[in-house]
């Protein structure tokens, strides 16, 4: 009996650090240290992701985890692969032409409800079977958006900054009217195209806001404030969505900071964030990513760099139980701290990688 009062007490005091309710406001610390993130990691574990000469993947690739598998978008090539948990490769999703199960534009990728989602723009959309083979075309009331986001009766419609009109999250089912979910603040001077647009947890999709500080959440047919981020001198003003040409190069010759994706599970939430500051003697601005990792009860914060030069800016993809699951380029590993690189489970694969490796998945199980 005292070892069950015991076990009982143990998971009530696991759940008390978990995630619970709305995050709320979130500030963001002025001074970030990349050496952060060691102290946080307890192992490392690599997936090389395989190569053939047809499925090599070039730059800009997108990862989305796919049931235990993953799904990997190269939008240079205008291909989807699939790829096993070991890293073998499974398949092709579809490709790109005019034909039967092909798709004429890859402008975004999810995967959710154990289907692959292409949105090839306006308000086309064709749903794969994980096999490759096409499922169904679906053409949406819309007048199109930035990515859709299936649910049980229709699908979200996350528009962005990328098309004109005053909506921002819609809520779309066939032969209804879009039903406006969030309207815009205003227009915003450059359009942001998003990869990761949505996540989902215990019933809610989150969706992150471009060129702004807030996540929202859906659930029961609407759309709530479930995360502010406070990014203090970076936090964008009203002026920033005016709409004046003028305005907009003040702006961006300065600082500002916007969210790019968030996640959670019953363990951790992950914010993945970007500033940007325009620095004297330098002759643009200078864009660093930031994750911030809600674990145990506490916000961490770590600077993971500037994009294509550190090895973890923009790299995670999305999290799995305990870990942050990454795609990394297999060159920059080589770089790697070697703190982190004293915690990974198999480091001898890093020995064997050339300029024609493909990606690495890496799965950073977090203390």
């Amino acid at each position: 009996m005292k070892r069950v009062c015991c076990l009982f007490a143990a998971s009530l005091l696991l759940a008390a650090c978990g995630p619970k309710g709305a995050p709320g406001v979130v500030p963001v610390p002025e001074k970030i240290s990349a050496e952060a993130l060691e102290p946080l990691v307890r192992s490392i574990d690599l997936v090389p992701l395989e190569t053939h000469g047809d499925d090599f993947l070039g730059e800009q690739t997108v990862l989305y985890l796919a049931d235990g598998k993953y799904l990997l978008k190269d939008p240079g090539n205008r291909n989807l692969f699939l790829y096993g948990p070991d890293g073998k490769f499974l398949n092709r999703i579809g490709r790109v032409g005019r034909g039967p199960g092909e798709y004429h534009s890859l402008m975004n990728a999810l995967y959710a409800n154990g289907r692959v989602h292409v949105y090839q723009g306006r308000s086309d959309m064709l749903v794969y079977r994980p096999d490759g083979t096409l499922e169904k075309a679906v053409t949406l009331p819309s007048e199109g958006g930035n990515a859709f986001y299936p649910l049980k009766d229709g699908w979200l419609n996350y528009v962005g900054f990328a098309y004109t009109g005053d909506d921002m999250i819609q809520w779309v089912r066939e032969g209804q009217e879009p039903v406006s979910l969030l309207r815009k603040p205003g227009q915003a001077p450059v359009a942001l195209m998003q990869e990761r647009p949505f996540s989902e947890h215990a019933g809610r999709i989150f969706m992150p806001i471009a060129w702004s500080d807030d996540v929202y959440a859906f659930a029961d047919g609407k759309a709530e404030m479930w995360l502010d981020l406070d990014f203090g001198r970076y936090t964008i003003g009203d002026e920033f969505f005016g709409g004046n040409l003028d305005a907009a190069m003040r702006i961006l010759q300065t600082r500002y900071g916007t969210l790019t994706a968030y996640w959670e599970n019953d363990r951790m939430r992950v914010v993945e964030a970007s500033r940007v500051e325009k620095k004297e003697g330098k002759p643009s601005p200078e864009r660093e990513c930031l994750y911030g990792l809600f674990l145990h009860g506490k916000w961490n914060w770590v600077s993971a760099g500037g994009p294509n030069e550190a090895l973890f800016a923009f790299s995670v993809a999305g999290i799995d139980g305990d870990a942050l699951v990454c795609l990394l380029d297999p060159l920059l590993l080589k770089e790697m701290d070697p703190a982190l690189k004293a915690k990974i489970s198999n480091p001898q694969v890093i020995d064997t990688f050339d300029e024609y490796s493909n990606y690495v998945v890496a799965k950073l199980h977090l203390k």
